[in-house]
């Protein structure tokens, strides 16, 4: 009967407290690393499963290996460096992102839109198929105007226009 009572008491130390207090915290900022930085988040999970002592009665019972006390902690030291440097690193590119977007937005709000100009060659009028003169364009760009009013009839209106280079064939996007 003595041995069933030593059997149900467990020593309570400090190296105990810690293993249950920052077992858990790691567990629980894994979990919700996850969706957030997913690489960090499993590196906290695999922390906790050193540490906390359910998951790694577990991780012991699975694969038939124990750890001693001073690997466990050698071990997470080295897992809390890599699950550093994921951090840093993310954080890293999400602050030169952030740097990006503030200079682009900065870069967009002090450049005012520039109105292009336009210089009227020609002003066409008529009614019926016809032909215009021809017209010197020295831009790159060209813009064409074309307004048509109803027919007379209530029917409706059809324009079209075209532009053609003077050696032949028509003028499309660049």
């Amino acid at each position: 009967m003595e041995n069933s009572n030593k059997d149900e008491i467990k020593k309570l130390t400090l190296s105990r407290v810690l293993a249950y207090v920052l077992g858990g915290l790691f567990l629980l900022a894994g979990v919700t690393s996850l969706f957030s930085n997913f690489m960090v988040g499993v590196v906290f999970i695999v922390i906790s499963i050193v540490l906390f002592p359910p998951l790694y009665k577990l991780l012991e019972s699975k694969t038939k290996v124990r750890l001693s006390k001073s690997l466990r902690v050698v071990t997470t030291i080295i897992l809390l460096g890599v699950a550093g440097a994921l951090f840093s690193s993310s954080e890293v590119d999400s602050i030169v992102e952030k740097v990006n977007q503030e200079s682009t937005n900065t870069v967009t709000e002090n450049v005012s839109p520039v109105k292009e100009e336009y210089t009227e060659v020609i002003t066409l009028k008529g009614k019926g198929n016809q032909n215009s003169a021809s017209f010197n364009v020295t831009g790159k760009k060209v813009r064409l105007t074309a307004t048509t009013t109803g027919g007379s009839s209530g029917i409706g209106t059809f324009s079209g226009i075209e532009l053609k280079k003077e050696e032949g064939g028509y003028v499309g996007q660049v």
